[in-house]
């Protein structure tokens, strides 16, 4: 027996005892083959015995499973409840599904108020995403009375975790002077930080810095190889721009 079975042969003891975080590991070791063979069904009952011990963190994964299908069938309108169950407790993650799931109208009625004070709760405990998707609704005013300025705050906030999508908001209200003063140099930074992470609207706007020479040196045959990866992508602005100029260049 090597050392993963005996681990997951004490994990099984544990589990067996009744201990929460013991029936949780079990679980997911049993959904993902570690240290045993893969057994959905198994890995299912260990998951939702932990979370029906009250532990928030098998709360949340239990939700994962209903929400995407994962183990069992899925049930969007269960996942609900039991990232609910979860958020209640304080724990991040649920209180990051649940926003979402209250913002998509996945498994429950769309409410932006209530979506806005879960992703606030998880915002304010760090969690990365629900910063910048917190950032967003209080920019534009999504579930709560627009505030530029203190959507610029939460953006900077995700996009000095590495969030490239934040980071490509915060370079356009930068590069805009939307919510904060304008400042071209400090735009560049973050749209070039998310444009390496293969943002498009950030290698859009990164793009015209470089043509332009705005808040960097000029450097058009940069800036047009960041258009064409934006333009590659999709993004319709970056496409226009990119076709005006390489008329003007034939």
């Amino acid at each position: 027996m090597n050392e993963e079975q005996t681990d997951i042969e004490t994990t099984r003891r544990l589990a067996e005892m009744g201990l929460d975080q013991a029936q949780l590991n079990l679980g997911i070791n049993l959904a993902c083959g570690i240290g045993c063979e893969e057994n959905p069904d198994e890995a299912i009952y260990w998951i939702r015995a932990a979370a029906d011990q009250g532990l928030a963190p098998a709360q949340c994964c239990l939700g994962d499973c209903l929400a995407y299908g994962l183990c069992c069938e899925a049930d969007k309108a269960e996942a609900v409840k039991w990232y609910r169950t979860a958020a209640d407790q304080g724990f991040v993650t649920a209180q990051y599904r649940l926003a979402r799931r209250l913002s998509d109208g996945e498994g429950c009625p769309v409410d932006e108020v209530e979506s806005l004070k879960w992703m606030r709760l998880a915002a304010q405990q760090g969690h990365a995403e629900a910063q910048n998707e917190l950032g967003y609704c209080i920019f534009l005013g999504i579930g709560c009375e627009k505030n530029e300025e203190e959507g610029v705050k939460w953006f900077r906030a995700s996009a000095e975790q590495g969030i490239a999508e934040a980071q490509g908001n915060l370079g356009e209200c930068l590069y805009k002077g939307e919510g904060c003063e304008k400042n071209l140099e400090e735009a560049v930074k973050w749209l070039r930080a998310s444009a390496d992470q293969d943002h498009a609207e950030a290698q859009y706007y990164l793009a015209l810095c470089l043509i332009h020479g705005e808040g960097c040196p000029k450097d058009r045959a940069e800036g047009l190889i960041w258009l064409r990866r934006a333009a590659e992508k999709g993004n319709e602005e970056a496409q226009r721009l990119l076709e005006r100029l390489e008329k003007e260049d034939a």
